[in-house]
Formats: C-alpha cells, sequence, structure tokens
C-alpha cells in the first residue's frame, strides 16, 4: 500500500470519528441550550478541507 493510500485511509477514519463526536456534541448542545465550542467546528471543517485535498491530489495521479 503506498503513503497515499495509507493517509487516506487515516484520514477517513479519523473523519468518521471526529463526525460521530461532532454529532454527540450537537446533540449535548441541544439538551443543554449551550454553544458549541468554535474549536469544535472548526476541527470538522478542517479535516473535510484535508480529505478533499487529498482526494483531489490522489486522482491526479
Amino acid at each position: 500500500m503506498s503513503d497515499l493510500q495509507d493517509i487516506k485511509l487515516l484520514l477517513s477514519e479519523q473523519l468518521d470519528l471526529i463526525k460521530t463526536l461532532y454529532l454527540k456534541v450537537l446533540q449535548l448542545e441541544e439538551k443543554s441550550n449551550q454553544k458549541i465550542p468554535q474549536q469544535m467546528s472548526q476541527l470538522y471543517k478542517n479535516q473535510l478541507e484535508i480529505e478533499q485535498m487529498i482526494s483531489k491530489q490522489s486522482g491526479d495521479q
């Protein structure tokens, strides 16, 4: 397996974890009427951007 494939696999696993965490935090937010820390939303967005960049690069090869 190439390094790029390893990276893509790890990123998708990480993204799945972050998505799950993000959704749980959203549920908590609704129950407690408190706002999610901005960092959590940003982490999720950053992870999506990274995955899109990797997908584009691997598509170019």
